[in-house]
């Protein structure tokens, strides 16, 4: 485990150690990684912890499995009832996917290895949302489901046994469309109707604590879609006036003034994901793209273009740091490498004393790209964090072995490389005698 010390430091301080500015680089990019049944219409996407991705298909209501390597499994199938319009999804992260159903009222418990329906799920939950138009669908980190109804506006808690337990009356008029939780266990709706955010803070006895308008987002937003960044950031994509928002989860009710930031033009903003570095990506289907908001603020708008005929309709970020989009009108998914991948190959294994030495690491990625060191290079050499040239003149013989380490905003690579360095020509390779002594 030689990499736990590293994979700890921030950018930063990579950028410290090598004592340069990041370099350029750019991802990976497989467009189409997969291509559903014409039709399918993919709304939603989410990747598990085995790097498998489940895209929600509206349009032919189904959800399809896809491995890491691009093929779709064929023993998955999970398919819907007619009209039922499955329209939001989200992993418990132990192999069950929830799916609310806006025309059927429901919530179904789908196995992500088979795509089979918990019957014992459905039977408990029975008719409970009936006529109540699911709107989204969240878990928290204690297994427990929240949905957010259209009719009554609420959030209803639901055990993981599929039994109701809790129902939590929003403003009339507030129009919840999205929800999601935090590692503390509060849960967030995105009130589209009334520009606002509601919070329910839930206390050690399940007490909850409603905040109906915790934040105000200003006239005309009307948020779509929000995420929270794991540091205590929520994130909004506000499709009424072209903005994302951001709000600091540590502010009481009240006080959660909303930092508005106003997109490019035409870009439509429409949904928001976050990965595991706390970066938070919006999809915008005015111009076909995503942004990126990184945790120390930097706003990138565009880490992924497609094309106009693609619509990315959702977006999700593997652990390795791929980022999938779900494309409705070209019923795709595409893939793009942000995480760094060393493409260098093995770097020259000899050097000599005296002489100078020069070799280049490279890799794709997402831009602000930094090279550095882990472990004891040969004294005299030293890796340059912009070019990733490893250079220098050694000066002390000995084999050596290290790692060129490369970060970006989205994850880490390593490379091991082991140098011998050889004496100088002419050398004995010993001070004290003028004949070799086995060096």
């Amino acid at each position: 485990m030689r990499y736990r010390l590293l994979a700890a430091l921030p950018l930063a301080a990579l950028m410290v150690v090598a004592g340069a500015l990041p370099a350029q680089a750019v991802p990976d990019v497989t467009n189409p990684f997969a291509t559903l049944a014409a039709g399918s219409e993919p709304s939603h996407i989410l990747v598990n912890g085995s790097g498998d991705i489940f895209t929600l298909n509206t349009g032919n209501e189904s959800i399809s499995k896809i491995h890491p390597d691009g093929t779709f499994d064929a023993s998955f199938h999970a398919e819907f009832p007619s009209f039922s319009q499955p329209n939001s999804f989200v992993s418990n992260g132990r192999g069950s996917l929830y799916v609310s159903s806006y025309l059927a009222s429901t919530v179904w418990r789908v196995d992500e290895a088979t795509g089979d329906v918990d019957s014992g799920f459905e039977a408990n939950l029975g008719t409970e949302l009936a006529g109540e138009l699911p709107e989204s669908v969240t878990v928290d980190l204690f297994g427990n489901i929240f949905v957010a109804t259209h009719s009554p506006e609420a959030v209803v808690k639901i055990a993981p046994t599929g039994d109701v337990v809790g129902r939590y009356p929003l403003a009339v008029g507030s129009g919840p469309v999205d929800l999601t939780t935090d590692s503390f266990g509060s849960v967030y709706t995105a009130n589209a109707a009334d520009d606002s955010i509601s919070r329910l803070e839930f206390d050690g006895a399940g007490a909850v604590t409603l905040s109906e308008r915790y934040a105000e987002l200003g006239s005309g937003s009307m948020p779509i879609s929000l995420a929270t960044d794991g540091p205590g950031l929520l994130y909004t994509a506000n499709s009424g006036n072209n903005t994302v928002s951001t709000v600091d989860l540590s502010k009481p009710a009240g006080s959660a003034a909303a930092v508005t930031t106003l997109m490019p033009t035409d870009s439509y903003p429409y949904d928001v994901t976050a990965d595991g570095q706390g970066n938070v990506f919006v999809t915008n289907l005015g111009t076909a793209s995503v942004s990126m908001f990184e945790p120390d603020g930097r706003f990138t708008s565009v880490v992924a273009q497609l094309s106009s005929s693609e619509t990315p309709e959702a977006a999700a970020v593997s652990q390795a740091g791929q980022l999938y989009t779900a494309n409705a009108l070209s019923s795709t998914v595409s893939r793009f490498g942000l995480a760094p991948v060393i493409t260098s190959g093995a770097l020259p294994s000899s050097a000599r004393v005296g002489d100078v030495y020069s070799a280049t690491a490279s890799a794709t990625g997402l831009d602000r790209i930094v090279y550095g060191i882990v472990g004891l290079t040969p004294p005299g050499l030293a890796i340059d964090a912009t070019t990733g040239v490893l250079s220098g003149t050694p000066t002390t013989t000995g084999t050596f072995t290290f790692d060129i380490a490369v970060s970006n905003a989205a994850g880490q690579a390593f490379e091991t490389v082991t140098l011998t360095v050889d004496p100088a020509l002419g050398s004995t390779g010993c001070w004290f005698w003028h004949e070799a002594c086995g060096l």
